[in-house]
């Protein structure tokens, strides 16, 4: 899962340089406002106990809060007085003024410093800090804006605190105090309270502070994850396990502060370094009667079928659904959801929406819904150079949804990731490593009664086995060169999926016809192919030695400049369609080892003739061949593509020299035949 600079393999992310446009598509129809006190008590003040021993805060203090000049300044030391050094435990409140958050070298961060926070101890980094005041002397209308600041800063806080569940704090709008919440899947603030005049919203604001500053262990850190203060060492509780992170152990990263929040890492149980896996912890959309289901799910279904050389799933760590609308789990495997959603408030950042987003408003859709159609969008109304991967149709930024998600922690056996595998591999190595995939690929779609399509084949999911790999089907690193992880994308083996769309994947490595605003029916074996055709030319065109040099090659410029997708598609469709252009824009750009190999060229411009060949393609190197399947043609009776997958498979074969009962198309046709796999390992 090792991932390349510039590429964003989820379907709900966004393009920008804005954090706040990005905050604003991830919480389209998942913010709430104005949300009564007693419901958003009801809603997610839920895990607080109301300790006998909670410090007891001066109400006249927390009403003076308010009482007085507003400049910051002046508020602060009211703040302060209400909530004295002496009754914070472990925590210490400080003031932008006083205290500086450092900022990161990630390119996204917000303009400003949150007004007020709480922090553990004397620590101030966003790492430690534990809730965030925005304040401001502007009135109540100004809510939503200040709501979007207090989320940019909370993006932060998720960033540097990767198992963090949920947050909250406290927005103060002259004279009002407005409390807020946000976890992975739904976020709002409360209904204004009048905390200096109205003693029952007085009371309501001492109890929800008073409960924060006693109760730790609910304020939204995972209570099974600890960090060793000497070196930083993280440990997560898992399953009755106690895993730890590996040293370097980060392999994939894509931070959300709403919607799905990814983290890949190496792990081993404590005290046993040498037993490798790989832990994946995502924020997942938890659908009724999703379809297909979720990953764990699907990687269950396929080893119940027999389906060989995946990465074995660790059996003991399996997530146990418990029918609870609250976020805290009472064991460190029981399923954890984000909260459920107050019922009957409006959209807390419509408005906003609406303004800032006109120019998708057309065909936008946020990440809480589907994995859909990215579409390329033109600059937006803010004058900076944004470009939106959005998907489906939407027609209104008011409407609200209530779709939770849930946190999927799946531990796997480790693989070498495939960029990393092939640093100083020759050819032959990178076509065994992707055809093995394509026959574990083509297991999964046939073996299952009911079996699935990958829908996200890219450099990131290609994977090769090493010797401490555990995979399925008994199969071991010297019986199986490639394999695939991350079916969290996948499709029924009709192409269809009940809970999303038909376009997702990594826009690099798609087919063009999935990244173009046009119908397409289904997904197929033809899609897929396409993206394994993508990650060849890709590591092909690798230079481990100049970034530089390798990200002004074409087929990796378009890919990471964030162009819009409608203009990927195009760059690729000429690329591909045109022998000439695929050489000079494809060939020429090869690294010297793959573009001496003669038979890897002719192999490349055999695979580009099967998936893109045209009536008029007059490539020289294709009058002696014979006539293969047009993946144009949409009126045969092949519609998953199965064909050209088998014509794909037969290059391959070809350029490794694998004959007979050695080839992949020898054991496609096994697979067809459904076959036991023990059967064919005995006659192999």
């Amino acid at each position: 899962m090792a991932g390349h600079s510039g590429l964003i393999q989820e379907d709900d992310v966004v393009y920008v340089d804005d954090i706040g446009i990005r905050i604003l598509a991830e919480s389209h129809g998942i913010t709430r406002k104005n949300i009564p006190h007693d419901v958003f008590r009801l809603t997610f003040l839920g895990p607080f106990d109301h300790k006998d021993d909670r410090p007891q805060l001066n109400i006249q203090d927390v009403k003076n809060i308010g009482i007085g000049d507003w400049e910051q300044t002046s508020f602060f030391p009211r703040l302060q007085k209400a909530l004295p050094e002496k009754v914070l435990n472990d925590l210490s409140l400080s003031s932008s003024f006083s205290k500086t958050l450092p900022e990161a070298k990630r390119g996204k961060e917000p303009l400003s410093q949150p007004d007020f926070f709480f922090h553990l101890e004397t620590r101030t980094s966003w790492a430690h800090v534990e809730f965030v005041f925005e304040h401001t002397q502007s009135s109540v209308q100004k809510a939503p804006e200040k709501f979007l600041q207090w989320l940019r800063s909370a993006w932060n806080i998720f960033y540097d605190q990767p198992f963090r569940r949920y947050l909250y704090g406290i927005l103060f709008l002259q004279p009002y105090a407005l409390i807020t919440y946000v976890d992975h899947g739904c976020a709002g603030y409360s209904e204004p309270l009048d905390f200096v005049k109205n003693s029952q919203h007085t009371q309501f604001l001492a109890d929800f502070l008073a409960d924060f500053i006693a109760e730790p262990e609910h304020r939204g850190r995972d209570p099974h994850v600890t960090a060793r203060q000497q070196d930083g060492s993280i440990f997560i509780e898992y399953a009755g396990i106690k895993w730890a992170e590996a040293t370097d152990s980060l392999l994939c990263y894509r931070p959300c502060v709403l919607g799905r929040h990814l983290r890949v890492t190496r792990v081993h149980p404590a005290g046993s370094p040498n037993d490798k896996w790989v832990m994946k912890d995502a924020w997942e959309e938890k659908s009724e009667h999703q379809s297909p289901p979720p990953e764990e799910e699907v990687l269950r279904i396929l080893v119940e079928a027999n389906v060989r050389g995946l990465p074995q799933l660790h059996e003991p760590c399996r997530s146990i659904t418990e029918d609870s609308d609250n976020v805290e789990a009472s064991s460190d495997n029981t399923e954890v959801l984000t909260s459920e959603f107050p019922p009957n408030c409006e959209n807390a950042l419509a408005a906003i929406m609406d303004r800032t987003m006109k120019v998708v408003k057309s065909s936008f859709v946020s990440g809480h819904t589907s994995k859909l159609d990215p579409i390329g969008v033109s600059p937006g109304t803010t004058g900076k150079d944004l470009h939106f991967r959005v998907n489906g149709q939407k027609k209104n930024f008011d409407e609200c949804t209530d779709v939770r998600r849930r946190r999927a922690r799946l531990i796997i056996s480790y693989c070498q990731p495939l960029e990393e595998a092939m640093r100083n591999a020759q050819p032959k190595e990178l076509m065994r490593t992707i055809r093995d995939a394509m026959i574990v690929y083509y297991e999964a779609y046939k073996r299952p009664e009911h079996g699935f399509l990958h829908g996200d084949i890219s450099i990131e999911n290609i994977m090769v086995p090493v010797e401490e790999t555990q995979l399925t089907g008994g199969l071991t690193h010297e019986t199986l060169r490639g394999t695939l992880i991350d079916w969290n994308l996948c499709f029924t083996a009709d192409g269809r999926a009940s809970s999303r769309g038909i376009r997702s994947g990594t826009p690099a490595f798609m087919a063009p016809s999935l990244l173009r605003d046009k119908p397409v029916p289904r997904r197929t074996l033809g899609h897929d192919m396409e993206s394994f055709f993508a990650v060849m030319l890709w590591v092909a065109s690798l230079n481990y030695d100049d970034e530089i040099a390798f990200q002004n090659k074409p087929l990796v410029k378009i890919a990471i400049e964030k162009k819009p997708t409608t203009d990927i598609a195009n760059a690729k469709l000429l690329w591909f369609r045109d022998a000439v252009d695929f050489k000079t824009s494809i060939i020429d750009h090869f690294e010297q080892p793959y573009r001496k190999d003669k038979d890897f060229v002719k192999c490349a411009r055999n695979l580009r003739r099967v998936l893109y060949k045209r009536d008029y393609d007059e490539d020289a190197l294709s009058s002696s061949e014979e006539e293969l399947t047009d993946f144009e043609d949409t009126n045969d009776d092949d519609p998953m593509k199965e064909r050209l997958f088998k014509d794909c498979m037969a290059v391959f074969d070809k350029y490794l020299g694998d004959e007979g009962e050695k080839s992949g198309s020898y054991q496609l046709d096994k697979i067809d035949a459904g076959e036991d796999p023990e059967e064919w390992e005995d006659e192999n």
